[in-house]
């Protein structure tokens, strides 16, 4: 079942945003229950008795892989605006998406970071 007439780069860079989008929201989104769960056990104090562990947060390898992603959308968006011999339109507007989510993963790798030496110095004083 083939259709004539799409452009499958395009479907295909705009997937490749869409999935770099995606995993760049629920990342952060898996930051929040590490960080709550360490601030209930603080405003605790010792008074509770024993507490489960803290979750762990989510590996930097996603965002990382999410960023690799972005640079692929990049590359192709680059690749068909110089084969195509036109630097607008839709392809440009697909390479600014790519690269925001590209600055978007390593903001999000920088975050991930930031939050495992804190909640590693955190949990360590406890």
């Amino acid at each position: 079942m083939e259709r004539e007439g799409v452009d499958w780069w395009y479907v295909t860079v705009i997937a490749l945003v869409a999935v770099v989008s995606v995993g760049d929201i629920v990342v952060p989104a898996l930051l929040v229950r590490p960080v709550v769960a360490l601030s209930d056990r603080m405003s605790a104090g010792e008074d509770e008795g024993p507490v489960g562990p803290i979750p762990r947060v989510p590996s930097k390898a996603w965002p990382i892989g999410f960023a690799l992603l972005g640079l692929v959308a990049v590359g192709v968006a680059v690749a068909r605006m110089i084969s195509e011999r036109q630097v607008e339109g839709r392809w440009l507007w697909l390479l600014a998406a790519a690269g925001m989510t590209v600055l978007w993963s390593c903001g999000v790798v920088a975050a991930v970071n930031k939050a495992e030496k804190a909640l590693g110095q955190m949990s360590g004083s406890l």
